[in-house]
């Protein structure tokens, strides 16, 4: 990574053995920003993280589609998985998912109550911004 990470995390819980760790929030543009956070189980060993996306003026319905298109033409399907207020997302992508966005990203297709909010991305901003999010919470991951 070429930039400081540890200056990237919002919080961090511990409880029980269990984490949770939530970075701080990245703007890509005037109209999109995510966050990550990262959830330790420790009674099954296992982790996972939410993708938050803030994307003001849209509303997008529990179950919508999201659909992540990588630097190298990946199509990553992922879904609102909340009841959120609008402007607000929660995907809940896998690990491979992620890693794969680290790469690059090249364009973002949201389904919403009403027309789909489809951005491209030239500069490589949405990528970067994952990279740099995923690599702050690795610091402090368990596995």
């Amino acid at each position: 990574p070429s930039g400081e990470l540890g200056s990237n995390m919002k919080s961090l819980q511990d409880q029980r053995g269990s984490r949770l760790a939530e970075t701080k929030t990245i703007e890509i543009n005037d109209k999109l920003s995510i966050s990550l956070l990262y959830l330790y189980y420790a009674p099954s060993n296992s982790e996972s993280y939410d993708l938050r996306i803030a994307a003001p003026g849209k509303t997008v319905p529990l179950g919508s589609s999201v659909t992540i298109t990588t630097s190298d033409g990946e199509k990553i399907e992922l879904k609102q998985e909340k009841d959120m207020v609008p402007g607000h997302i929660l995907c809940y992508p896998t690990i491979e998912q992620l890693k794969s966005m680290t790469k690059g990203v090249s364009g973002i297709s949201i389904e919403t109550s009403d027309t789909p909010a489809n951005m491209n991305f030239q500069d490589k901003a949405f990528g970067n911004a994952i990279k740099t999010l995923y690599n702050s919470v690795q610091t402090i991951a368990i596995l």
